[in-house]
């Protein structure tokens, strides 16, 4: 999860003048048993929200919650499903959804926003449906992420009185969690340093927000944002950042937090013509809560659906060829395999010597063949 410098400006009006940091948190080593990822206003149970919504029809997208390495992917085909592109993942990783593992041998990362399709070699049981349409502000929508527990508490002195504001971010992650909020605007950019974010749905972690309202921390990148649309829950968006990096005076160390009101702090802010500021959040400015992010995937839809029908079997994205020299002329190989463990391809071995070569969506790099009795297995990664 990257660190957003998106705030609700005062009066509430919609503009976008934050800095989205470069900070992409990364999964630790050790995990303790305990540790939780979103984060809540209201409750503190560490246990609150770690089971499926006992709604069955909210049940079902826990279910469709997969663990991508510390992060999380959502099913969106039979062969496909979706995450973050900042989090990475490399092809031979596995998707683990409802108890299997699913071994990523094709992706395609989105050139125009933060999403990123991986294909796998079995097919899903089950996929989430892509919202569509252009309706998510004002919506209510199920989120899911397994970042950080809640860290330090961050209080602040108002009239000589210690007030609450929120919390830093944690350091342990993978433990899921679910919680609502509800989407306040729509981001189009441009955005800050020429990043390519396509379209941003943000939300805000409000004091006074639903029962279970959630903000999010370092590690719930890739996680899913669900509204409710033609009678079934369909995906809206990707975690791609929250919350902000801030500081109590300006001579104190930074640190990341998910606050639901930023006043009385100085808040990282960066622009072309000032480059990193800290500027001071006024006591006396309205409530400032702070925001949450997700790629909007209406905006890349037809992006999405075209790559998956093009390539309905992430198969049919790779393609093998050989020739007898190392210049050429290469022709397609026709009969090959797929081999899972370790990543490789399956082909006849060759009664003399021949060169291989394999394309693919994105660069993959060829590692040292090996015999199996008749057959050469080719491994690659990437």
């Amino acid at each position: 999860m990257r660190v957003s410098n998106l705030s609700k400006p005062s009066g509430w009006s919609k503009e976008f003048t934050r800095w989205f940091g470069i900070l992409a948190a990364l999964a630790a080593a050790l995990v303790s048993p305990h540790t939780r990822a979103v984060h809540f206003v209201s409750v503190e149970d560490p246990s609150h929200n770690t089971e499926p919504p006992a709604d069955p029809a909210q049940a079902r997208l826990w279910h469709l919650q997969g663990d991508w390495n510390a992060f999380l992917g959502t099913p969106i085909a039979a062969y496909w499903f979706i995450t973050a592109k900042h989090v990475g993942g490399s092809l031979g990783d596995q998707l683990q959804l409802m108890g299997k593992p699913y071994t990523a041998i094709v992706r395609i990362p989105d050139p125009e926003s933060d999403l990123a399709l991986w294909g796998v070699a079995t097919p899903f049981p089950d996929q989430a449906t892509l919202y569509q349409g252009s309706r998510e502000t004002s919506k209510r929508v199920v989120l899911f992420g397994k970042g950080p527990s809640r860290g330090e508490a961050v209080w602040v002195e108002t009239n000589e009185t210690p007030v609450l504001k929120g919390w830093k971010w944690g350091k342990q992650h993978k433990v899921r969690r679910w919680g609502e909020n509800v989407i306040d605007q729509i981001e189009v950019g441009p955005y800050p340093r020429g990043r390519k974010l396509g379209e941003l749905l943000v939300a805000f972690f409000d004091l006074d927000g639903l029962p279970s309202e959630a903000g999010l921390s370092g590690g719930d990148s890739g996680g899913a944002m669900f509204l409710w649309s033609n009678r079934q829950w369909q995906l809206a968006g990707i975690h791609y950042a929250a919350g902000g990096v801030f500081k109590l005076k300006e001579s104190d160390e930074p640190f990341d937090a998910m606050l639901f009101d930023e006043r009385g702090l100085h808040r990282r802010n960066w622009s072309e013509e000032e480059g990193e500021t800290w500027p001071l959040t006024a006591l006396d400015a309205n409530p400032q809560p702070g925001p949450i992010v997700a790629t909007r995937i209406s905006h890349r839809a037809s992006w999405i659906q075209q790559q998956i029908t093009t390539f309905a079997n992430p198969l049919e994205a790779i393609v093998v060829e050989s020739a007898e020299r190392p210049d050429g002329p290469y022709v397609k190989v026709d009969q090959w395999t797929l081999h899972t463990h370790p990543l490789g391809l399956v082909v006849d071995k060759p009664d003399h010597t021949r060169f291989f070569r394999v394309k693919s969506t994105t660069a993959l790099r060829m590692l040292a063949p090996r015999q199996e009795g008749a057959q050469l297995i080719l491994p690659f990664d990437g």
